[in-house]
């Protein structure tokens, strides 16, 4: 009896750990917010343009998470995610695994056209999008971070960017507008996020009225430990 109930115990130490393990973190994780207030900023990437960037040629078996969302005139908008899962180079097949990148690519752009065609709305409630999307990323254990924002950040919600009184605190007294800000959603630490802030100025005031407020933007998500990169599209590469 001795040597079945040893075989029964190296069978159970194998399974109970099977039952535990959890799926392992992406290695890249990604939240992609786009602003639907304003089509004129809202310059969408194709999904291979986006996915050139992520280093699927040289890496192809590596993990992604993609979520994708709005801003808008509401504090809950809709959001799809889609994922790669990583797969054991030496157990895959090279031609399936391009495959999948394929489709997943495909799903993207089916994401990215669906959201284009969206009607925009007249309030834009930015900075807690941003902020919501910024905790939610820093809490992940992913080994790389992005938040890619399509915005000229605009706010029109309780603090309006567009009111010229409120765009000359924001030049002279920053401060002031970061913390009724912050008051509105708190950010967490941010240590290991990459934020990209996206937009290309469409004329030389719009670009005068867009720098201050990604300057404010840079200020309040470095307070909190993210790298921000201001930049016309995301290219980490």
């Amino acid at each position: 009896m001795k040597p079945i109930i040893t075989i029964l115990a190296l069978v159970v130490s194998c399974v109970l750990p099977s039952c535990s393990t959890r799926p392992s973190a992406p290695d890249i994780q990604i939240s992609l917010l786009f602003d639907m207030t304003d089509k004129v900023v809202a310059a969408f990437p194709s999904a291979d343009e986006f996915i050139s960037q992520l280093n699927l040629k040289e890496q192809p078996y590596q993990s992604i998470c993609v979520r994708i969302s709005t801003i808008s005139d509401k504090d809950l908008n809709s959001a799809t995610v889609l994922s790669l899962e990583k797969e054991d180079e030496w157990a895959s097949n090279i031609t399936i695994r391009r495959a999948k990148i394929q489709h997943f690519a495909k799903q993207l752009q089916q994401c990215l056209s669906a959201i284009q065609g969206a009607d925009t709305s007249c309030h834009s409630i930015i900075y807690r999008a941003v902020a919501a999307q910024a905790n939610r990323l820093a809490a992940s254990p992913a080994k790389r971070k992005y938040l890619i924002v399509y915005s000229n950040l605009y706010e029109n919600s309780d603090i309006n960017f567009y009111n010229p009184g409120t765009l000359r605190v924001l030049q002279n007294n920053p401060n002031i507008i970061q913390q009724r800000l912050e008051q509105e959603v708190a950010l967490h630490s941010l240590n290991g996020l990459d934020t990209w802030l996206i937009y290309n100025a469409i004329s030389y005031r719009d670009n005068n009225h867009f720098k201050p407020i990604v300057a404010l933007y840079q200020r309040i998500l470095q307070a909190h430990g993210s790298t921000v990169h201001v930049d016309t599209k995301f290219q980490p590469l």
